[in-house]
């Protein structure tokens, strides 16, 4: 498409380089790569990788949409990835591996912002979610926790029944206090 040709890079390992003030006396802040080979500009890449790269210590890469104002040249961060890894969706400082801030964004009334579709059925560990958010893998399996969870509901039960026994006793006892 002729529209794309827009600006050409070429070269053994073609890439957009960024700095700070001037390029001759400054560091490069950050890269686009397209590798051509395996380890260029990281040691994973493999040829046909797309790199985007931070390459400052402290740099973060962020995916952002919109303006916020106008013209004025600020968008809203929807995604962050930290200088160690961390991704964060709806968070500037993500505190895991992959951290999401289900918050709610305005008009939106559906109770999580975390949604999988078509997953498929199968074996495995259940999942638990602590008080702070964290996922983890369940001490118990599935069928373990199902079995607890009617164990408990047969108690429950249980109990209920005894209540409207004793309802039942008190009731016909004061009955026959009354004729």
């Amino acid at each position: 498409n002729t529209l794309d040709n827009n600006l050409f890079l070429t070269g053994a390992a073609p890439s957009l380089r960024l700095f700070q003030g001037d390029w001759n006396n400054s560091a490069i802040r950050a890269r686009l790569g397209l590798a051509t080979g395996f380890a260029h500009f990281v040691t994973s890449s493999a040829p046909g990788d797309f790199i985007l790269q931070t390459v400052s210590v402290n740099g973060n890469l962020i995916f952002a949409t919109n303006e916020t104002v106008p013209f004025a040249g600020n968008g809203i961060e929807r995604m962050r990835i930290t200088n160690s890894g961390n991704i964060g969706i709806n968070t500037f400082a993500p505190s895991a591996r992959f951290h999401i801030n289900c918050a709610l964004a305005i008009g939106q009334t559906t109770p999580s912002n975390i949604r999988f579709e078509n997953l498929q059925s199968g074996a495995g560990n259940v999942l638990v979610v602590d008080a702070s958010g964290y996922v983890y893998v369940s001490s118990q399996t599935a069928s373990a926790q199902l079995n607890a969870e009617t164990i408990k509901i047969r108690r429950e039960i249980e109990q209920l029944k005894q209540e409207i026994s004793d309802l039942k006793i008190l009731i016909n006892s004061n009955s026959a206090t009354k004729n």
